[in-house]
């Protein structure tokens, strides 16, 4: 008796023995992109097993999956880490409410089919995981103060292939604050970031054209970090000559 409980033992992890297989995962945002401060914005997986190899695997029961969700900030402050939204759920779609800024999300799904006590069919289980990145949580206040544009040379002046400066400034700026500026329109879109209250930007080779640069502005709390208001703006004069030769 004592013999047959000992092979039984030795036998029984045998018979469970997992083999794993392939897992193909999808990752989705609603809303797709990006969203404002306080929405909901509901995370789905898609996960897909492969098939086994031919080593007499079957599945005996549906597979039982599991799903971990994350997110990490990478702007304006980057985590050191990611932190988890849900762990090892069994629905494949969670809400998330985060703060103000840029992340990259990723989720892991894993399975493990299971065999009623004392089966002898071999098992088998997979891990898959999946990704998006640079998804966008705005805030809804765009309350930055007047945004000043100053050009070098003047609108019709410059001649083609111009060298042109632009200096933002922002009137009445708050204390403890810190600002990221992106210019578009001239030529390829310039960014500069952890910014005092004014930058300056210069465009080369400019051609002769009327431009129509406009201006992207992000306040930040530098105290907690929090993205505290966006606002998007055209400059003054709206349009921007440059002559030809």
């Amino acid at each position: 008796m004592k013999r047959s409980l000992i092979l039984l033992v030795s036998l029984f992890p045998a018979a469970l023995m997992a083999q794993q297989v392939s897992v193909n995962v999808t990752l989705a945002a609603s809303p797709a992109g990006s969203a404002n401060v306080g929405s909901p914005i509901t995370l789905t997986a898609n996960a897909v097993a492969g098939k086994p190899t031919p080593l007499d695997i079957k599945r005996p029961m549906p597979e039982v999956w599991r799903y971990t969700f994350t997110a990490q900030r990478t702007w304006p402050c980057a985590d050191a880490s990611p932190t988890t939204i849900a762990s090892k759920v069994s629905t494949k779609s969670v809400t998330w409410s985060p703060k103000g800024g840029m992340y990259n999300l990723a989720v892991t799904a894993e399975f493990g089919s299971t065999v009623p006590l004392g089966g002898n069919v071999k098992v088998p289980s997979g891990k898959g995981s999946a990704s998006l990145n640079n998804y966008t949580v705005r805030p809804t206040s765009g309350g930055i103060n007047y945004i000043g544009t100053s050009f070098s040379p003047d609108s019709g002046t410059a001649v083609a292939p111009a060298s042109v400066g632009l200096t933002l400034s922002i009137t009445n700026a708050p204390e403890f604050r810190w600002w990221r500026y992106t210019v578009y329109g001239l030529g390829p879109a310039q960014t500069k970031d952890h910014q005092g209250s004014s930058a300056y930007f210069a465009f080369n080779n400019l051609g002769a054209a009327s431009y129509t640069p406009s201006i992207s502005v992000d306040q930040v709390n530098q105290n907690d970090c929090s993205w505290e208001a966006a606002v998007t703006t055209h400059a003054n004069p709206y349009n921007y000559v440059v002559k030809a030769p």
